[in-house]
């Protein structure tokens, strides 16, 4: 697939996560294929030649922007990281994946001409993590569902669970479940911009309502509305509101200020935000 002008790219730690899934399930493939023993000499260096020969056209393909070698693995990648990729794979993650692929090409390569598959990948492993090879390929990303979970169990008082819930279903509904490596400190200031418009008892009212143009019209359905529905529903509320109320002549500008601040959707409190703040930082 060649490049687009206009194709978007990925965040540095976005990219990084992308290239850590893939070296991580690359390299266990490897390492399982070893241990388990290969074929006959003959087969072993038909596959030498072969991995060779895809290390080349990655190459040439890496060069035009071209990533349909790799595309299908790097989707399956972003799924288990919880990263959506557009329709055109990013040229700064697809360069960096061709690039860390064609080096993976060359350890494969290495452990089928007889060397140890743990050794030649050390130095690729310490780029990207502190752990051993073994350890490397044997974790998992940590998801921002499981940091959320596990803050449950660190603090399981009911007090506590209204806050946490205050934070992770928010969070979840504007990043995904993505990996907490992903969340840079731009991206988390998004997010309390989003966090400040949402009504205050958003996720507390059902799914059937007048604002939303895809409403069910069955009794028995349910239209399950995200947090940008929540908060695009208020906006038109306020909107709204505010028109109604610059019309009344009849009113100070002051009389207008108080009934507008009485009728106005309730967003988050204040207090809410410290804390998402609080637990971001």
């Amino acid at each position: 697939m060649a490049t687009n002008a206009t194709r978007p790219t990925l965040t540095p730690e976005e990219v990084q996560a992308h290239l850590k899934e893939l070296l991580r399930a690359e390299l266990n493939r490897i390492i399982q294929e070893q241990d388990l023993g290969h074929a006959g000499i003959e087969d072993l260096d038909d596959r030498i030649a072969k991995l060779e020969a895809k290390a080349d056209l990655l190459r040439r393909d890496a060069r035009q922007n071209d990533f349909g070698e790799i595309e299908g693995v790097l989707r399956v990648v972003a799924a288990r990281v919880g990263v959506s990729l557009p329709d055109d794979i990013p040229v700064n993650l697809g360069r960096s994946a061709a690039n860390l692929m064609r080096e993976l090409r060359g350890v494969e390569a290495d452990v089928l001409d007889g060397c140890d598959a743990r050794s030649e990948a050390a130095p690729l492993v310490a780029r990207h993590s502190e752990l051993s090879v073994d350890e490397f390929v044997q974790s998992e990303p940590v998801l921002l569902s499981a940091a959320w979970g596990k803050t449950f169990e660190l603090y399981p008082t009911k007090s506590m669970k209204g806050n946490i819930d205050a934070i992770g279903k928010p969070a979840i509904a504007f990043f995904g479940d993505v990996p907490i490596s992903t969340l840079t400190k731009d991206r988390q200031k998004d997010f309390f911009l989003f966090a400040s418009r949402l009504p205050r008892n958003h996720g507390k009212t059902h799914g059937k309502n007048r604002f939303h143009p895809d409403q069910p019209k069955s009794r028995d359905a349910k239209y399950e509305r995200t947090k940008a529905d929540e908060i695009a529903e208020a906006d038109e509320k306020d909107e709204a509101v505010t028109e109604e109320i610059r019309g009344m002549e009849n009113l100070s500008n002051a009389e207008k200020r108080a009934l507008l601040a009485d009728r106005l959707t309730p967003r988050l409190t204040l207090q809410t935000l410290k804390l998402l703040i609080s637990t971001q930082n």
